[in-house]
């Protein structure tokens, strides 16, 4: 049944109706709009005659090391990557350590020097801890697998007061009294009382 004062045309309503054209005419518009501007106008709109160049922002000069840590990585030659961790004391041989100390391929015996001179290199920020203490924990568990337990203990001491180091410790610590005194150090009270 059809109201009075509305029109259905096939079931859909005029304001539906009106919308779609309106549409179509905006369509039409934007697709036809340098033809009509220059009918508006008067003379043809100019157009830029502009070229897209690609430039690398590592070929600047003294960029020459982060080009080749990134042609390195993308190839995956870890000797490069060694030998731009060893090159100096910068920023770049940090990231090439870190890089080659989280590198899957590379065993932990392998990973543990890498990550030993990504701790040399880096500079503690004291507001990070939770981003410190992750990072010390990476290098205790690496050097756990590698089998250094000595290397292992001094970083999950440093890593304390987080959970894992706490258990990593009482699991590599056979002594009592040292295992308390670590959780003492740590501000473990509790546990180093227990």
């Amino acid at each position: 049944m059809v109201r009075p004062g509305s029109c259905k045309v096939l079931g859909v309503k005029r304001r539906h109706l009106i919308m779609l054209a309106c549409l179509a005419l905006l369509a039409a518009g934007w697709f036809c709009r340098e033809p009509l501007l220059g009918v508006l106008v008067g003379k043809p709109i100019p157009r830029l005659n502009a070229q897209v160049v690609v430039i690398d922002p590592l070929a600047q000069p003294g960029l020459e090391g982060y080009r080749a840590y990134r042609e390195a990585v993308r190839s995956g030659d870890l000797d490069a990557i060694a030998e731009l961790s060893r090159a100096d004391d910068s920023y770049l041989a940090l990231r090439a350590s870190l890089t080659l100390a989280r590198h899957w391929s590379l065993s932990p015996a392998e990973r543990l020097p890498h990550y030993l001179r990504a701790q040399a290199l880096r500079i503690d920020e004291p507001l990070a801890r939770a981003d410190n203490r992750r990072f010390l924990l990476e290098v205790a568990s690496t050097a756990d697998a590698a089998g250094d337990t000595e290397v292992a203990l001094t970083y999950y001491r440093e890593a304390l007061p987080a959970e894992e180091a706490a258990a990593a410790l009482a699991r590599l610590l056979d002594n009592p009294y040292e295992l308390a005194a670590a959780y003492l150090g740590g501000r473990l009270y509790q546990r180093a009382l227990d």
